[in-house]
């Protein structure tokens, strides 16, 4: 055994491999427990601080937390004080053992040597159980009454702080105290004052109107802390007592919070503070940020805000990336409340998106989104682009860069023109990145204008001649020239393509041949990428029935070509396609394989607004009415690629209304029967829906309602049994607001839901309702539905809010 703490750590450096290392801990420990077991051991403190290293290395030492307790009831102070060590290292709260050292902390509260008393706090500050805080509040409260030792009488109010969080009902014993501390002379009992007092704060809010009368004394010593010249023992790299700052900057934004008259009298004290602060050391900036979020806070004057900013765009030009990624975080809740301001700062925050660090490219990917709005949506999306084509950074980032750009035109487009652009120009410079709803989203945008048609269709041909390499924009384009192809081959087409360029008289566009578009898309059927090769077989398909008999004949013969294919979905198509483009079922092509008809698109717009603290109505979107021709709620979905049912991950397709009834056309070409009729979605032709099932309606069940929190659950008719979507309706009857809103929710195996993006993350009294979609898949429909749901959230004063419940009355036959 080695004799002292520093031959162990000598000899367990010295060890080569990790065998080597445990084996050493292990012959150490036996030695330790045969030491342990004599009865009057000299060696007892050695072999504790022994266990201490033990216990940082991550190896079991429970059986040293008993000797901790000898060594607390020990007279020698050196012992005592390798007791307390062991016990805060080793024990926490849950440990039984804490009942057992109880008394001795007791003793040593009331012992004339003031480090054995501050051992003895520290140990309640750190360790104190509810039960322990009950036993010893009173010896505490004696402590901060009568000692006039700073060094104790500063670990009292820790202590106290302590007892508050772990029993709330102790507050009231400490409250005359606050006043004590807080007008002190000591700057470390201010500290702990205030420490205890913004804990009371927020476990009693009520609290804070009561701790405004200590403002005005707290400005006070705020300015003599700015004004004052060198202080030896409290300077911190030239700033005078920055800890003692930041605690008064800190407690005047929980007081000031929605009061004006205490908001008024911080304005000029955190004037000052904000324009003498030296920001070229860390303990600068700390008092800084404190500053800011404390001016964000209170009912400051607005160009206070704007100063407050201006620091924080400051922040953003600092080479050290937690200074950055402080000042993206901190603008990411300002820009609510000072849009403009912000906005100044743009280019900055762009130029962030090109940082190293993800984190900081994340928040500043945040920040934009919540910048955009529809006078420099076409600019800052432009900046996004063409970082987008300059960007090396990883691929998840850049898949999260396309959803944002593509959400923001979504909510922002001055114009359609200018949407199908920008959207083939993210697909052109990220399409294989890209997350499925681009493509979707340029598909919709294809189907909903027909003026542009023939523009569109000449453009993403054009792709085709230059580009296979980027999938989704491969994907697309062989969906739209397979549903409008003939924009491609008709004078009309080219014309209508050539004006809507911008360029009529460069004629940009040129007429094809049936035989160049049929050629070009078999060199896509020849791209290793299977999802490329199914969506060009349904793409031949469509042309089939659309150009000469010649290209019908060329169709048949490239389909021929995969009726033995490998790939058992391409073989299957194939087939398929090959038997229907016979001539006995020639009649039915035109029909069958028509253009799809316009989609009634889902609006994204208010779900974007109140992310991004816009809540003008003109920001907003509305759903465009269902154009002339086609019949009312024909079809709804968010998945126009999926023609016929293509395995290729793509999302499925969601009837919300009744679909129209049609004959199974090709239930038949493998000798099966066909039935007399089938309801059909427009995009999936092969599929078969209940009309019984979708004309079903069912009433709003109230889910949850406690502590001021009422939960509407909507449903929408399902399409088929067990298969329905959920719209969770929150509001709020509170006297406070909840941040941070999140809903959770858990159901038994055979259900499988999907929670999508909430409205927004705060849930205000009075306010706008939280609206949440869920979509929830019952693979046993004859089983009951049962849901447990969880809601959180952060109320004032950075609290805590959770609460649960579980909603098993949901109306039958979901």
């Amino acid at each position: 055994m080695s004799g002292r703490l520093s031959e162990l750590i000598r000899s367990v450096r010295a060890c080569k491999t990790q065998a080597e290392e445990r084996e050493t801990i292990a012959k150490e420990c036996a030695t330790i427990r045969t030491l342990l077991k004599t009865a009057d051991n000299t060696q007892r403190h050695r072999c504790v601080a022994k266990l201490l290293y033990i216990h940082m290395l991550g190896y079991p030492t429970h059986f040293g937390q008993v000797e901790c307790l000898k060594l607390i009831a020990s007279p020698n102070f050196p012992e005592k004080r390798i007791g307390y060590l062991g016990l805060m290292a080793m024990v926490d709260e849950r440990h039984e053992v804490l009942m057992l050292v109880t008394n001795s902390i007791k003793q040593d509260m009331n012992n004339p040597n003031q480090y054995v008393q501050g051992l003895a706090l520290c140990a309640l500050g750190n360790l104190a159980s509810p039960e322990m805080s009950r036993d010893l509040q009173a010896e505490v409260e004696k402590i901060i009454k009568s000692s006039t030792n700073v060094y104790v009488q500063k670990k009292a109010f820790l202590a106290a702080l302590r007892g508050i969080r772990k029993v709330p009902d102790l507050l009231t014993n400490y409250l005359p105290y606050v006043k004590q501390a807080l007008t002190d002379k000591n700057p470390s009992i201010v500290i702990a004052g205030l420490a205890l007092a913004s804990e009371m704060a927020c476990a009693k809010p009520k609290l804070k109107k009561k701790f405004a009368k200590y403002v005005e004394t707290l400005v006070k010593a705020l300015k003599s802390l700015i004004m004052s010249g060198y202080s030896p023992d409290r300077d911190v790299a030239g700033i005078n007592d920055p800890f003692l700052q930041v605690r008064i900057i800190r407690f005047l934004c929980l007081v000031g919070e929605n009061n004006a008259e205490a908001s008024e009298e911080m304005n000029d004290v955190l004037a000052q503070v904000a324009t003498n602060t030296e920001s070229s050391k860390n303990p600068g900036n700390a008092i800084l940020y404190e500053c800011v979020r404390t001016i964000m806070s209170i009912e400051a004057e607005s160009g206070l805000r704007v100063m407050a900013i201006n620091i924080l765009g400051r922040f953003l030009l600092n080479r050290e990336n937690n200074i950055r990624y402080v000042a993206l975080n901190t603008l990411c809740q300002c820009v609510k409340q000072n849009m403009q301001a912000v906005q100044r700062h743009r280019n900055t925050i762009v130029e962030c998106l090109k940082d190293s660090d993800v984190s900081i490219r994340n928040r500043a990917l945040d920040l934009v989104y919540c910048l955009v709005n529809k006078s420099n949506v076409e600019s800052l999306v432009h900046e996004l682009i063409s970082f987008l084509q300059l960007s090396t950074s990883e691929k998840e980032f850049r898949s999260d860069l396309t959803s944002r750009i593509t959400e923001v035109m979504e909510a922002y487009a001055p114009s359609a023109h200018w949407h199908m652009e920008t959207l083939i120009q993210v697909l052109e410079k990220s399409g294989n990145v890209t997350k499925l709803k681009v493509p979707y989203r340029l598909a919709m945008l294809i189907t909903d204008n027909p003026d542009l048609r023939a523009y569109t269709i000449h453009k993403l041909f054009a792709s085709l001649k230059n580009d296979l390499s980027q999938i989704h924009l491969v994907i697309v384009a062989l969906w739209a020239i397979g549903e409008f192809g003939t924009h491609l081959v008709s004078q009309e087409g080219v014309a209508a393509a050539n004006a809507q360029s911008g360029e009529p008289q460069s004629a940009p566009f040129q007429l094809h041949t049936e035989q160049g578009v049929v050629d070009r898309v078999y060199a896509c059927i020849n791209e290793p990428v299977a999802v490329i090769k199914q969506y060009a077989l349904v793409t031949l398909l469509k042309l089939a029935s659309k150009f000469s008999p010649a290209s019908l004949a060329k169709c048949q013969s490239i389909l021929s070509e995969y009726k033995s294919n490998i790939n058992t979905e391409l073989q299957a198509r194939a087939c398929e396609f090959d038997s229907f483009l016979a001539p006995e079922f020639a009649s039915l092509h035109e029909s069958v394989l028509a253009p799809m008809p316009p989609v009634v698109k889902r609006p994204v717009a208010d779900v974007f607004a109140s992310v991004a603290g816009n809540d003008k109505e003109d920001d907003v979107e509305e759903p465009k009415e269902t154009p002339p021709g086609v019949k009312e709620g024909t079809t709804t979905t968010t998945a126009p690629l999926d023609l016929l049912g293509i395995g290729s991950g793509l999302a499925p397709t969601t009837a919300t209304q009744p679909a129209v009834a049609t004959v199974d056309l090709l239930a038949d070409l493998f000798g099966a029967p066909s039935p007399t009729a089938a309801t059909s979605s427009t995009f999936d032709i092969f599929s078969a829906d209940d009309p019984k099932l979708a004309a079903q309606s069912f009433a709003d069940l109230e889910a949850f309602n406690q502590s001021g929190v009422k939960t509407v659950f909507s449903f929408e008719p399902v399409k088929c049994p067990g298969v329905f979507r959920i719209t969770a309706t929150f509001t709020s009857s509170r006297d406070d607001t909840i941040s941070q809103f999140e809903f959770k929710a858990a159901v038994p195996k055979y259900i499988r839901i999907r929670l999508n993006a909430a409205s927004s993350t705060t849930l205000a009294p009075g306010g706008p309702p939280v609206v949440q979609q869920i979509e929830v898949n019952n693979s046993m429909p004859e089983k009951p539905l049962l849901m447990k749901i969880k809601i959180d959230g952060k109320l004032p004063g950075d609290v805590q809010f959770s609460e649960a419940g579980q909603v098993s009355n949901f109306p039958p036959g979901l």
